[in-house]
This record gives C-alpha cells, structure tokens and sequence, in this order.
C-alpha cells in the first residue's frame, strides 16, 4: 500500500530565516536597553563582553544548554549581581532584559520565497516545528499556518535526541485528532 507523506515538521532558525541578524539585532537593542534599566552593566562590561561572559556560562552548564531562554535569564541575572545590584533587583533586571531580547528575537525576516510557500503548503500538509531556539511562532506571521511548536528548552532533551522528534509527533498525531474532530 502507498501511503503519502501528511506532516511536515520544520526548524525554524537557518531553515526559514537567517538567524544571526536577528540574534545580533536582539543583543544590540538589549544591551542599549541595559544602559537605561541597568546601567551598571554597560559601565562595566561592553556588549561583547556581556556576550563573552554568557557562553562561558553555558558551557559550564552543557546539560541545561538546550534551555536557551532559562540560560539567557541566568546570564542576565548573573551580570547584574556581578555589578553590584542586589538579589531582587538583578532577577527582576534578568526578567525585563529577557522580555527586551524576546521582541526583538521574533523580527525575523523569512528567506526568498518561504511566505509564499508555507501557505500553499499548508493547504495540503500539517505543519509543526521542532526547534532549539527560542523563536515564537505566535508572535511570526506565517506562524498561523503552522498547527504546533515545540521548543528544545520545554522538552527534556533537545534535537538531535531522538526523543525531541518522538515528542514532535506525538504533538502532531494530537493535533490530527483535532483536526479530524473539528470536521
């Protein structure tokens, strides 16, 4: 028997858009934002630096890496203590800069013809997306078309475990019910 193929799952960064623009343009605008909210920062560590000091951070943690967004918070946080602010005050500054970071790291800009494509082929395929990153679909305009995300950093382990692709279609074949129920 042929079966034909009803699922289409994506990642998201390098896939459907460049990312490191994106990712500089969110450290830029974040780091100008420090200068206002957390001024003590930018005093004492250069964008590059603040940056510098981040992935030390995570490579110390190699088993949390997957979890960009908690990692980011930690870094953030950890900046700030290292300049002087007190406990309260460096986890609300990690909060704010993380929400600062998160809007500017949704401007994606799509590759040549991907806002043309994902419609159309979402008029016959489910779409999902299994990414690393911490990319929004809910806040990306062709994220409508898309039936389900799953983020590495909400699972246990990351791609290219193979229990990121399991949790992905588990996700989709949930999603199909639904879809079949709807009808």
């Amino acid at each position: 028997m042929h079966q034909h193929c009803k699922l289409i799952i994506f990642d998201l960064d390098d896939t459907l858009w460049p990312t490191r623009p994106v990712l500089e343009r969110a450290e830029r605008e974040t780091y100008q934002w420090m200068q206002q909210h957390a001024p003590r920062i930018t005093e004492q560590y250069s964008l590059q630096d603040t940056l510098k000091r981040r992935m030390a951070f995570m490579r110390e943690r190699p088993l949390a890496a997957h979890k960009v967004s908690e990692m980011r918070v930690q870094g953030y946080e950890l900046l700030a203590l290292d300049c002087g602010y007190d406990s309260a005050s460096a986890a609300r500054i990690a909060l704010e800069a993380m929400e600062y970071f998160l809007h500017f790291r949704q401007q994606v800009s799509c590759f040549a013809d991907v806002e043309k494509n994902i419609p159309a082929l979402a008029q016959n395929y489910m779409l999902g997306a299994l990414t690393n990153g911490n990319a929004d679909l809910s806040r990306i305009p062709i994220g409508k078309f898309f039936s389900f995300t799953l983020a590495g950093e909400n699972l246990p382990y990351a791609k290219p475990h193979s229990s990121a692709f399991a949790a992905a279609l588990q996700k989709a074949s949930e999603h199909a019910g639904e879809e079949i129920g709807a009808q």
